[in-house]
C-alpha cells in the first residue's frame, strides 16, 4: 500500500477537488482537522499530549517571574478531554506567572466546541492572555479563532505533540 493516495469525502458527501478542479488528497490528520463537526462527547484515543504552535505575549497586569521554567506550550492529559498547561506555579510565559491550572484545552460537550485557555497570574488572581474555539475536528488538534484575551493573536494553532 506505500505510495498510495487516500481521497476523502467532503461531509457533504463530494470528493474534495483542489484550485484545478483535480481530486485532492488529504492527510489523515488534516482530514480529522477539518472533516466535521466537533463531538458532543470525549472520543477515544486522543493523545496524551498536544502543543500549541504559536507565542503569545502575557498581559500588563501578569506578575513578573516567581516560577522558575518557560512554559514549552505543551498541555498533558488530566482527564476525558481536558489537557491542562500544568501545576499552579513554577511556570512562565514571556518571563511572567502562568497560571497552569487554568490553561487548558478541553471539549466542551455543552457546546459542542474545542476551547482553548491560556491564564497568568497576578498574586492570587487570573488574567486571561488568550481564548478561543475550534468548532471543527474529531481531536483537539486544528486552528481555534481567538474570542477574548489580551492578546490580540487572531488565530492559534495546536498539533498533537511530538513523543
Amino acid at each position: 500500500m506505500s505510495g498510495m493516495t487516500t481521497l476523502h469525502k467532503m461531509v457533504s458527501g463530494a470528493l474534495a477537488r483542489n484550485a484545478g478542479g483535480a481530486l485532492a488528497a488529504m492527510t489523515q490528520a488534516l482530514f480529522e482537522a477539518c472533516c466535521c463537526a466537533a463531538p458532543c462527547s470525549c472520543p477515544d484515543g486522543l493523545a496524551e499530549e498536544y502543543q500549541l504552535v504559536e507565542s503569545l505575549t502575557a498581559c500588563a497586569s501578569c506578575t513578573k517571574a516567581s516560577g522558575t521554567v518557560e512554559w514549552d506550550r505543551v498541555f498533558g492529559y488530566v482527564s476525558a478531554c481536558l489537557w491542562q498547561a500544568g501545576g499552579m506555579t513554577g511556570l512562565l510565559i514571556n518571563d511572567k506567572d502562568l497560571n497552569g491550572t487554568a490553561t487548558v484545552l478541553r471539549l466542551n460537550t455543552g457546546t459542542c466546541k474545542w476551547e482553548l485557555f491560556v491564564y497568568c497570574m497576578n498574586g492570587p488572581d487570573s488574567f486571561l492572555i488568550w481564548s478561543g474555539e475550534k468548532a471543527t475536528g474529531l481531536t483537539p488538534a486544528g486552528k481555534y479563532t481567538r474570542t477574548d484575551g489580551c492578546d490580540n493573536t487572531e488565530y492559534l494553532t495546536v498539533e498533537e505533540a511530538a513523543p
